[in-house]
This record gives C-alpha cells, structure tokens and sequence, in this order.
C-alpha cells in the first residue's frame, strides 16, 4: 500500500501521562498512556498521512523505552508512536531510535519537559516538526493489532518503519527519565497475524 506522509513545524503541545481519545469503529475510546512523554496536535497546521488509499490525521506522538518491538528479535532502546486517526479508525506508526547523534526534535522537547503530569502545555512560540523523526527510507512492515496501552483496544493499523533514526544516548536517557523508567509493554505473541513487507 501507498505511504505518504505529510509533516510540519507546528506549535508544541507537551505533557506527560497523558489520555488520548480515539475514535475506532465508529466507537470512542479513551486511552491511558500511563507513563509517558506526549506531543498533542490539534490540528492547527494539519499533519497528515495517506495510507492504503485513506487520509489519517495525526493527533500524538509518544515514547515507549526500551521498544515495544522486536527487529530480528532483538530491542532498541527507544521506539516512537505516532498515532493518527482517520474517519473511524487509527494508524499508527512506529520507528525505532538507536544510539548516535544528536536528535534536533528531540533537543527540543526535552528542554520543555513539564514538571507536573497530566496537564497539556502549549509552549509559546516553539514549534516542533514531527518529520525530524522520520528516517528517509520510509520502508515499512504492516500488520493489524492493538493499542499497546489500556484498553489494548484491537483493530489499529500498524506500520514499522524498517530504518531507524538517532539519537544522542543522553537523549534517549532523558526521554527514559522523563516517562519515569522502563515503559514499554512486553512484547506479544504474532497469534496468526500476517505481517506485510511494502516499499512506498
């Protein structure tokens, strides 16, 4: 299927241990995202994606660390989610991180992590790019599964970028400390699920 991503700068929401609403199957659901950093976009700048011939808007973006994700059975020490809704389902895309240089995005939201948790700051006149998180090869793995944060809901569509991006390792300990340790769920069994390889 095609992937077109669309990103740009736009204002920065943060928090921390936030909830999300999705709507999935004509069904509202509330996700808890427990512990964890979150961007929010609100559709101010319209960050889209289009996906197997539909449009999902991304409204999150958040870290899981160590990853949720295993790549030839093996971790990286961050993974991150960004979570888009479309007319009555959700898309989410992950990509690894992985020791190196210095992330410019990541810079950014680390210097405006809140102090208090659930509570959503609109930071005055910075403005993030969700696209200095993409890696160029925009290569992917596809399967449907589940929201990995209560309610676990199934029926999300998930893609795994193949190429990772970099980060600092002070970077991604940071981003660790700032989630309050170790969040990712363990890894789940494939339980019959396909998993396609594309080449957008």
């Amino acid at each position: 299927f095609d992937l077109n991503m669309h990103y740009h700068p736009s204002p920065m929401v943060i928090g921390e241990d936030m909830d999300t609403r999705l709507d999935i199957s004509n069904k509202q659901t509330i996700v808890n995202m427990g512990h964890g950093l979150q961007l929010n976009f609100h559709g101010d700048r319209r960050e889209l994606v289009a996906y197997n011939g539909q449009e999902y808007e991304l409204i999150q973006l958040h870290f899981h660390s160590p990853s949720e994700t295993l790549w030839h059975k093996q971790s990286f020490p961050l993974e991150i989610h960004f979570v888009h809704q479309g007319k009555n389902d959700v898309l989410v895309i992950a990509v690894f991180v992985k020791g190196g240089g210095e992330n410019e995005v990541l810079k950014t939201i680390l210097a405006h992590v809140p102090d208090d948790k659930k509570q959503e700051h609109a930071v005055k006149g910075v403005s993030v790019n969700p696209a200095g998180l993409l890696p160029e090869d925009l290569r992917y793995y596809a399967f449907d599964g589940s929201l990995t944060t209560p309610p676990c809901t199934e029926g999300i569509h998930w893609l795994v970028l193949k190429q990772p991006v970099t980060a600092s390792p002070a970077q991604i300990l940071n981003i660790r400390k700032a989630s309050g340790g170790t969040n990712a769920r363990p890894v789940q069994p494939l339980n019959g699920r396909t998993i396609y390889y594309a080449v957008p």
